[in-house]
């Protein structure tokens, strides 16, 4: 039975259900709920919690289950609520009145495709839309979500396309024999082949209308719902389910039979409860901390103590407080706290985002035994506490970390440079290493430092996968990379580059042929010298490079030597030659050389 809050008691220490199968083979119309895989729960029929106390649940509950809803696949068609007892007031609504708001987070197990650890979160509200003969009807409609649900369903649920997030079509009316009668149903209004018509909540507020949620919009917020005072109330709930290509099996919410027409894909279930109220509304009673160990990767339940080993020097537990009782009934929400109370220091960790949450994951990167504590409190005074924990046992044995795959490259390359101006550059890059290839996801680092050379060098961006080294003094210099991926193991790895750095050529050097002053030998160069003799372009800075053919005077042949040269098989340039740096071997009249390109 359920204990209601409010309304006194003490509850009894079982609740009891009235399973109904109305077909052969179609007991599994849900998904067992977490606490189904103990022996104790091994009936389905009694494992299904309380339509009213608690939600239906699957063994992917949550975040795969919210999926599944969202993408319209198996779920709730219809759901008939209906209360004996207390009575109902509807001479205060109004059409577009707002009964209520709810919400439906769910952490996002670690290594789904996005963002693991984030939330998932559907807000919705509810809206009066016609209030006739004794009855008020309503619509359930998302009001926003998190980034989170966009990311995982590729649409905005809140814009007009989707129904304006519309979900859920529902009426309350009073019963016949006194109490209340709430139904609802999947909305199909709008829906069509490639558009379904609105989110889903989670698991978390499925059924939506939950003790919770009676209590909450129809009772407090709404006022239009007051609980019997004393005695205790019987409640039947009826679920039929649907598939998304038989949205036909929905049924209005005037039937009388929600079980009527089942056949081999449309199931019905049908719920006997036994609620006992309370003699005082001071009266509470304790809730109960209730840890269950899922492991994050496959959905199934861990037993306590929880074994894991890692992976990649990771091991990575979810843990569920949910399943907590209040115990009153599931009416008083609860505050969550977990903690870590014993293991190796710095060996596990709790998200920040998820201490005080309902769930939560813990992060172990070191081996040995943990206990990891929840404690659950619901602030309505005295007894209101209660804790639990859970021994989590971390192994290191199995696991294997390869250490990262250096790749460095140099440019130039070969790192030969010459002073020019007093310094000189290289570019070191070691952005194509990697973790070692294992199969892990790992962000490696990276730390440049100089481990030999006559003095010191300049490394810009020692942390970067590509820095740029500067140098003064000639010398053979070494400079080394370490690129770490941050394993538990063999998780440094480093390369060494050896570079020589020369003096500056002497002066009046240069290349022959090389009139632009470019360091390279192309037919820019002959048209360099044509502009000057015949153009009035500026004189090259080394007329001596100028003089391609070395007779010791600038003119038409040199331009013609190149040319040749380049594109006929003509002889190269005489020395010091187009490739290396040198002084003219010959004497002649031409002016001293302001060349560049040697580095002088």
């Amino acid at each position: 039975m359920v204990c209601l809050l409010l309304l006194g008691g003490s509850p009894l220490e079982a609740q009891h259900f009235d399973c109904v199968e109305l077909n052969d083979e179609n007991t599994n119309i849900f998904m067992v709920p977490d606490a189904c895989f103990l022996d104790k729960n091994l009936d389905w029929c009694n494992c299904v919690d309380s339509a009213l106390s608690n939600p239906v649940r699957g063994e992917t509950s949550g975040f795969r289950q919210a999926i599944q809803w969202l993408s319209g696949q198996p779920g709730i068609g219809n759901e008939r609520i209906e209360v004996e007892g207390g009575s109902l007031d509807l001479s205060g609504l109004s059409p577009g009145d707002v009964i209520g708001t709810g919400e439906a987070i769910e952490l996002i197990p670690l290594g789904f495709p996005f963002v693991g650890g984030d939330f998932f979160g559907i807000y919705f509200e509810v809206r009066v839309t016609a209030v006739e003969d004794g009855a008020a009807d309503f619509i359930i409609s998302i009001t926003s979500v998190t980034p989170a649900v966009v990311e995982a369903i590729g649409y905005e649920p809140t814009d007009a396309e989707h129904s304006l997030g519309h979900m859920i079509t529902g009426r309350i009316r009073s019963n016949d024999d006194g109490g209340v009668i709430i139904e609802y149903r999947y909305a199909t209004e709008n829906f069509t082949a490639n558009t379904v018509p609105g989110v889903l909540p989670t698991e978390a507020s499925m059924p939506l209308f939950t003790v919770p949620f009676v209590m909450e919009f129809f009772s407090r917020e709404s006022a239009i719902y007051t609980v019997p005072e004393e005695g205790n109330v019987q409640v039947l709930s009826t679920i039929r389910s649907f598939l998304e290509d038989t949205l036909a099996e929905i049924l209005p919410l005037d039937a009388e039979d929600l079980c009527e027409g089942i056949d081999a894909v449309t199931h019905c279930k049908i719920i006997e409860e036994d609620l006992e109220l309370r003699d005082s509304a001071n009266d509470n009673n304790p809730p109960t901390a209730t840890i269950t160990a899922i492991d994050p990767g496959i959905f199934l339940m861990l037993e306590d103590p929880v074994t894991l080993d890692t992976f990649c020097g990771r091991a990575y537990v979810l843990l569920r407080g949910r399943n907590s009782d209040d115990g009153d009934g599931g009416y008083q929400g609860l505050n969550y706290r977990w903690s870590i109370l014993e293991g190796p220091e710095g060996g596990a960790e709790i998200p920040d985002n998820t201490r005080e949450f309902k769930d939560t994951h813990v992060i172990f990167t070191q081996g040995g035994v943990y206990e990891i504590a929840l404690e659950v409190e619901d602030g309505f005074g005295g007894e209101d506490s209660s804790g639990a924990s859970i021994t989590v046992v971390v192994s290191t044995e199995l696991d294997f970390n390869a250490p990262p795959l250096v790749n460095l490259r140099t440019s130039p390359n070969p790192p030969d440079i010459r002073l020019s101006n007093g310094t000189a550059t290289v570019t070191l890059d070691a952005s194509a290493s990697d973790g070692g290839g294992e199969g892990c996801e790992q962000e490696v680092s990276f730390l440049w430092r100089q481990i030999d050379g006559p003095v010191d060098a300049v490394i810009r961006n020692p942390r970067e996968p590509v820095t740029r080294v500067t140098f003064d003094t000639p010398g053979a210099y070494l400079i080394e990379v370490e690129v770490d991926d941050h394993g538990f193991q063999d998780n440094t790895s480093s390369a060494e580059v050896e570079i020589i750095v020369t003096g500056g050529a002497p002066d009046g050097t240069f290349r022959r042929g090389d009139a632009d002053d470019s360091g390279r030998l192309n037919i820019t160069d002959a048209i360099t010298i044509l502009n000057w003799l015949f153009l009035g372009s500026a004189t090259p800075s080394c007329t001596d490079a100028a003089d391609a053919d070395d007779n010791g005077r600038n003119d038409i042949t040199d331009a013609i030597q190149l040319l040749q040269f380049l594109f006929l098989g003509g002889p190269p340039p005489p020395a010091p030659g187009r490739d290396d740096c040198g002084v003219d071997p010959t004497a002649d009249p031409l002016a001293d050389c302001d060349y560049q390109s040697c580095g002088g």
